[in-house]
């Protein structure tokens, strides 16, 4: 079965962030007081196929800790569901042919002048 996991990745609250505290300066400069801590991390989605969603989980679990985030300077948070399958088009052979089968025929053939 087909998964759909959808993961945020941030950095720890004890962590100065850069790029956060580059983007709050640019709110003062746009007249924003009101913001006070602003904090960027990823947003990531991530397709899998696995028997079974504790499987799924386990992959993502594992992808996060090895990969995609860094444990000692981010935190990771991650939602999972199942993507439902989409039926496959039926073969050409099976679709109707004919005005009798419920298709309007064409022709395509040219008429000479």
């Amino acid at each position: 079965m087909k998964y759909k996991a959808e993961i945020k990745i941030i950095p720890h609250p004890h962590i100065v962030e850069p790029q956060g505290r580059t983007i709050l300066r640019q709110f003062d400069k746009l007249g924003i007081k009101e913001a006070t801590d602003l904090r960027v991390g990823k947003l990531l989605f991530l397709e899998l196929e696995a028997t079974s969603e504790v499987l799924a989980h386990e992959l993502v679990d594992q992808a996060c800790k090895a990969l995609l985030a860094n444990p000692i300077i981010e935190t990771y948070a991650f939602h999972l569901q199942p993507i439902a399958e989409e039926a496959p088009a039926p073969p050409i052979e099976d679709q109707p042919e004919s005005e009798e089968e419920g298709a309007p025929a064409v022709d395509i053939s040219q008429e000479e002048e």
